[in-house]
């Protein structure tokens, strides 16, 4: 498996609890930038399946702009 720093670097704990439900688990990848989840039991009239999407999706944004804020500030040495 191939890893890229960035790609981990926004892998949080929240994000990696969403991730590894052992009732509904999501396979994830990073390839060139994107952010990939795969949710394999998902029925798409499930109200539950869809707050579980939109949870990895709000989480991922976090954590992107942290990682992005993060870089900023590293840059600017503040």
């Amino acid at each position: 498996m191939r890893r890229s720093w960035a790609g981990s670097s926004f892998l949080t704990d929240e994000l990696v609890a969403l991730l590894n439900d052992h009732d509904r688990p999501v396979s994830a990848e990073v390839v060139d930038g994107w952010f990939f989840a795969y949710f394999w039991h998902y029925d798409e009239l499930d109200e539950r399946g869809w707050q579980e999407a939109f949870s990895v999706a709000e989480t991922v944004v976090r954590a992107r702009d942290a990682f992005r804020a993060w870089e900023e500030s590293s840059r600017s040495g503040t």
